[in-house]
């Protein structure tokens, strides 16, 4: 399994955690919180083809489309790669990942012969992969973690049932 770091950086999400950190509560259910969040946006960007800042992503190419039953970009035949995505998670912080090798090179893009030759002299990939983003933080995902990062300090702080 290859991994791929996505940082998320997000100054509202950050102070909120510090204060929460402040306050000496245990960020361990936060982070598992934030790890569905995370997860189920993901999930949703295969079904509407789209990325976390809302860029569409590009048609497969008439070769690939020739290959395969659903026409989708990111959707092959086995969906592997639209379920194959966890998260791990403790106190400091959570981690998103997709399980298979070439989600990267799906993610990121890659150019063609970029990860050099199989034996046979077939370059891989075989040709150009545009990139097709599929984990970071949406607009909305900051959304729903701030609100739950404000209902979380409410509940510790006793203000909320």
């Amino acid at each position: 399994m290859a991994t791929i770091t996505v940082q998320l950086d997000s100054a509202p999400v950050n102070q909120l955690l510090s204060q929460i950190e402040q306050a000496g509560l245990d960020l361990t259910p936060v982070f598992k919180n934030i790890g569905e969040i995370l997860l189920n946006s993901t999930r949703r960007r295969f079904e509407v083809g789209m990325g976390p800042l809302g860029e569409q992503w590009a048609t497969n190419s008439p070769v690939t489309l020739a290959n395969k039953r659903d026409p989708r970009p990111l959707i092959g035949d086995t969906r592997s790669l639209s379920t194959q995505i966890s998260y791990t998670f403790d106190a400091d912080h959570v981690l998103l990942a997709s399980l298979m090798e070439y989600g990267g090179t799906q993610h990121f893009g890659a150019k063609k012969g970029q990860y050099g030759q199989t034996r046979h002299g077939v370059p891989l990939p075989w040709g150009d992969i545009e990139a097709r983003p599929f984990i970071g933080l949406s607009p909305e995902d900051e959304e729903d973690i701030l609100d739950l990062l404000e209902r979380y300090l409410a509940r510790a702080a006793g203000t909320m049932d």
